[in-house]
C-alpha cells in the first residue's frame, strides 16, 4: 500500500501497471482506497475482502499520459467499505476518440460479477470524468446496485449485503495468517 500523511491506499497498482493478480487478500481500515489502479490493464481481482475502508475499489485514468484502464476482471469479492463500493474517474474521456462514459466503463471490464457489495448507503457506485484534459468536470449521481447493473450491463450475479444482515465478522486467530470473512445469509461459509 501507499501512505501520504493520513491518506493511505491498500493495494495500489499505479502508473500504467499491467497483468497484476490480486487473489484472497484483505484490506481493512484503509483511509482512501482498499484497491486502486491508475490506468491499469489486465488486472484480476478475485476473492478479496474489504472492510472498514473508505472506498472498496477505485479505477482512475490520470491525464495526460494515462492509458485507458481495460481488461480488468473483478469477481467474487466482498466489499464492505464506509463510503462507496466502486469509484471511477477518467480525466480525459474523449481521448483517443469520443465515447460516452457508459461505454467507456463497460469497456473497462473483461468480467465483473458474483461480488457481494455493501448496499445500505446512497453512494454505492460513483463515477466522474472530464471530456478532455483539464476540461469541464462531470460528476454523475451515485447509484445503487440495480441501477449499476443496468448501467454497466454486467455484474448480474452480484448481491447487496445490508449492514443489519451481517451476522459477524470472523477474524482468524492465527497470528501469521489473519483472515477476514463475512458470514451473511449463507453466502459465504
Amino acid at each position: 500500500g501507499t501512505s501520504s500523511g493520513s491518506n493511505s491506499h491498500g493495494f495500489y497498482w499505479d502508473d500504467n501497471s499491467t497483468n497484476i493478480y490480486s487473489f484472497n487478500n484483505t484490506a481493512s481500515g484503509i483511509t482512501v482506497n482498499a484497491f486502486f489502479t491508475n490506468s491499469g490493464v489486465g488486472h484480476t481481482y478475485r476473492n478479496n475482502t474489504v472492510f472498514n475502508s473508505l472506498r472498496g475499489f477505485s479505477i482512475h485514468r490520470l491525464p495526460p499520459n494515462g492509458n485507458l484502464s481495460r481488461t480488468i476482471t473483478f469477481a467474487s469479492n466482498i466489499l464492505y467499505p464506509t463510503a462507496t463500493n466502486f469509484e471511477y474517474w477518467n480525466g480525459q474521456l474523449n481521448v483517443p476518440t469520443p465515447v460516452t462514459i457508459q461505454q467507456d466503463m463497460r469497456n473497462v471490464f473483461t468480467r465483473i460479477d458474483s461480488n457481494i457489495y455493501r448496499g445500505d448507503f446512497d453512494s454505492c457506485f460513483h463515477w466522474y470524468y472530464h471530456l478532455t484534459y483539464n476540461g469541464t468536470y462531470y460528476d454523475a449521481s451515485p447509484v445503487r446496485l440495480p441501477a449499476w447493473k443496468t448501467f454497466i450491463n454486467s455484474d448480474a450475479n452480484s448481491v447487496n449485503m445490508q449492514a443489519d444482515s451481517v451476522k459477524r465478522l470472523f477474524i482468524n486467530p492465527y497470528p501469521t495468517d489473519s483472515l477476514f470473512n463475512f458470514i451473511e445469509r449463507g453466502c459465504i461459509k
